[in-house]
């Protein structure tokens, strides 16, 4: 668990730059550096728990340990590709581009606290689950843990598509391209209604 906690940075901000490449416009790779992310923490896991792999068996903390070398390749991996796109070539640009706008900030204050409470109940609930299913014991723990997991793969099929219609509906009110707004929605809408459809 100590090893673990060293991945709340390199989380959050893998999470900050997956919406930053998604509102660019590059989803695609924000997605495979997230998914080579997760065949790398599968390896690490194989490795450091069970000693294979000549790495040496650490059990539960060779899975913490995974995990931050898994989070913290994919922030490098995140910040070294947005440091040399072709955007940020000019230092002009690139200094502009860290300079805080407060006046954003405040917005993202304003905008992101209810849905961070949503967040932060949805996921405090799950947390708080797996601590009693822990004080059950380890195969309580590890089932509860299987069907957060299924749930969450669930879940992540439509929050990618709500995100990507989001970020494309923010790139075209920014642009006033109304046309394009409409078309997120519908697409969106017709992707929902058909999956409502099929279950």
């Amino acid at each position: 668990m100590d090893f673990h906690l060293w991945t709340l940075f390199p989380a959050w901000s893998t999470f900050l730059f997956s919406l930053a490449f998604a509102a660019m416009g590059r989803a695609g790779t924000a997605a495979l550096i997230v998914w080579l992310e997760v065949a790398l923490n599968a390896v690490l896991d194989y490795g450091l728990i069970f000693g294979k792999l000549g790495l040496p068996a650490m059990g539960m903390e060779g899975a913490g340990l995974a995990g931050v070398i898994a989070y913290g390749a994919g922030h490098m991996a995140f910040f070294l590709d947005l440091a040399f796109h072709r955007f940020f070539r000019s230092a002009k640009k690139y200094r502009h581009a860290w300079r805080t706008r407060w006046h954003i900030l405040r917005r993202f204050f304003h905008i992101g606290v209810p849905k961070g409470l949503e967040l932060l109940s949805r996921t405090g609930l799950y947390s708080v689950f797996s601590l009693f299913s822990g004080w059950m014991g380890v195969q309580a723990l590890a089932i509860h843990t299987m069907v957060v997991e299924t749930v969450v793969v669930a879940n992540q099929l439509g929050s990618a598509a709500g995100n990507a219609a989001a970020a494309r509906v923010g790139m075209a009110y920014t642009g006033k391209n109304y046309v394009a707004i409409r078309h997120a929605f519908y697409g969106t809408s017709r992707r929902d209604i058909g999956g409502s459809r099929n279950h």
